[in-house]
């Protein structure tokens, strides 16, 4: 398969352009995010990046959920087509892209999901997603450090908080309660305890823990 780019002069505030030769796979209409623009495609098109995830640089992922906020902020996707977004950005090598919505999961969750079992199912949507990565491990401070990156650390430490108190994991708050008390007991270090992911820790501790924590 060839990656072929065209060039357009943008002119006016919507403007089109002919693609030469046969129907592409997929198109990308900002190539490594260098357009100070917002773009749209339909919402087909947009299930059409998983052929492309070889060719596109993390740049041209971030103008992707770009696009996808965008179109969620201004109405031009519903939530379905926004879910298959996530859906399709959980599963990017890239750890920013990979937790690049989970605010805009959060922020469904609280004023979306006015209706319990609606909030319910965004939960249960989104730990399916993440899950797979088992992110509590963050909270071992030995784990972190067997890590190769800050970048990693970073993603295993948010996609655990967000396990935590945005999907309300009951597996990855148990971990946390369990190194709360660690952490109050022996201390970071003695504990094993993770700073990294302390913030977590200590809120489910609070929430969860009884008395022993107030």
């Amino acid at each position: 398969d060839q990656v072929r780019e065209e060039c357009l002069l943008l002119e006016e505030s919507e403007q089109g352009i002919e693609l030469g030769g046969a129907c592409p796979d997929w198109i990308m209409p900002n190539v490594n995010f260098a357009g100070y623009y917002h773009w749209f495609v339909s919402s087909q098109s947009y299930r059409d990046f998983e052929a492309a995830k070889g060719e596109l640089t993390e740049r041209e992922w971030l103008s992707i959920v770009d696009s996808v906020k965008a179109g969620l902020a201004n109405g031009r996707l519903s939530i379905a087509q926004v879910w298959d977004a996530i859906e399709l950005f959980a599963d990017v090598d890239y750890p920013n892209i990979a937790r690049a919505m989970m605010p805009t999961i959060r922020y469904m969750e609280e004023y979306l999901g006015s209706d319990p079992k609606l909030r319910a199912t965004i939960r249960n949507r989104a730990g399916r997603l993440y899950a797979p990565l088992r992110a509590y491990r963050a909270f071992d401070r030995d784990f972190l450090n067997t890590l190769q990156s800050g970048e990693e650390r970073l993603h295993y430490s948010n996609t655990a908080g967000f396990m935590a108190e945005v999907v309300e994991d009951p597996q990855t708050r148990a971990k946390a309660l369990e190194k709360a008390r660690q952490y109050f007991k022996q201390g970071a270090k003695d504990g094993n305890v993770s700073k990294a992911a302390l913030d977590t820790i200590l809120t489910v501790g609070v929430q969860d823990g009884g008395p022993e924590f107030a």
